[in-house]
């Protein structure tokens, strides 16, 4: 086998048969102890930055190596890149320093129009967007980015207005967190939000996950998308996690809490109405049963059921 390119020779955008040739410099019939890595490659979309090859798999979880360690068949996870949309310069330097030390990649854009632009072309795995930037709403940036694409976004509203939060979720916002806050908590929200979202599978075995058929429902686990009669959904994260649990539980009272700690993926707040916010967009957008009943039930002062298709 002949030796491996440095980084520098291995820029822009190469087919996975022409980036395995760079990295191991030979072919696929002689690749050897980089078979696993070929395999994964091919039929998948292939990113080559900084000497490392990275491939998005089906699940959304998203592997690189480097081109010395692709012939010994090592691996690691890319490290996920976040967009923040935010006009305050300082408050997005500060978070940068504190997301790259807990092992995000960041970058920014500081008008509405910038933001829109950037969560439509590039290639983020989470947005954070602030509903107030100097050119435009945050709330119409969401919108945007809605129509072209299914990037999580996690929205920053003002303490205190409820009306913010209700509305970003309402148009595909996957959760909110108020201003001022503690960069803590804001990394915390971000990887419960990826987690959710399928970035980081935990499938270990190269199986398909299962696609669930629930009625006239279907929630295919790999590709996370739900279908209704045979035609595509847009839920967010949250929404697709929230249907996943009813139909683990179907016909079962599910508590607040426990759909908050499995869902969201943070303690329980009596104050914090935001799974309910989730469960009303999920109604909305799954509408009644085919006999017209209905599918999500509100049990007063405890939680939620889904009911079975036929009973009421």
């Amino acid at each position: 086998m002949t030796e491996c390119p440095t980084e520098e020779q291995i820029v822009g955008d190469r087919s996975a048969l022409s980036c395995i040739v760079l990295l191991t410099g030979t072919w696929l019939s002689t690749v050897g102890k980089s078979d696993f890595f070929i395999r994964i490659c091919l039929g998948s979309h292939v990113l080559v930055e900084k000497g490392f090859v990275g491939v998005v798999m089906d699940d959304k979880s998203t592997w690189s190596a480097n081109p010395r360690e692709v012939a010994g068949g090592t691996k690691q996870q890319l490290k996920p890149h976040l967009l923040i949309v935010d006009d305050d310069v300082e408050l997005c330097e500060i978070l940068k320093r504190y997301l790259e030390a807990e092992d995000f990649r960041v970058s920014f854009a500081h008008t509405g129009d910038a933001g829109t632009k950037a969560g439509i072309e590039g290639s983020f795995e989470l947005i954070v967007l602030d509903v107030m930037l100097p050119d435009k709403k945050g709330f119409n940036v969401l919108k945007d980015i809605r129509q072209r694409a299914r990037t999580p976004v996690l929205m920053l509203t003002a303490r205190g207005e409820e009306f913010d939060r209700i509305l970003g979720l309402e148009l595909g916002a996957d959760d909110y967190l108020a201003k001022p806050f503690n960069p803590r908590e804001l990394a915390a929200r971000i990887s419960a939000i990826l987690r959710r979202s399928g970035w980081q599978s935990d499938n270990k075995n190269g199986l398909r996950p299962p696609k669930i058929r629930f009625g006239d429902l279907e929630l295919d686990l790999g590709a996370r998308i739900v279908s209704k009669a045979g035609g595509p959904l847009n839920l967010t994260s949250a929404e697709f996690e929230l249907l996943h649990m009813f139909f683990e539980f179907p016909g079962q009272v599910l508590t607040r809490d426990k759909l908050v700690e499995r869902v969201l993926d943070r303690k329980f707040s009596p104050f914090d109405r935001s799974i309910d916010f989730h469960i009303t967009n999920l109604r909305r957008k799954l509408g009644p049963q085919p006999e017209g009943g209905e599918r999500i039930r509100s049990i007063r002062g405890i939680g939620y059921l889904y009911a079975w298709p036929g009973k009421q």
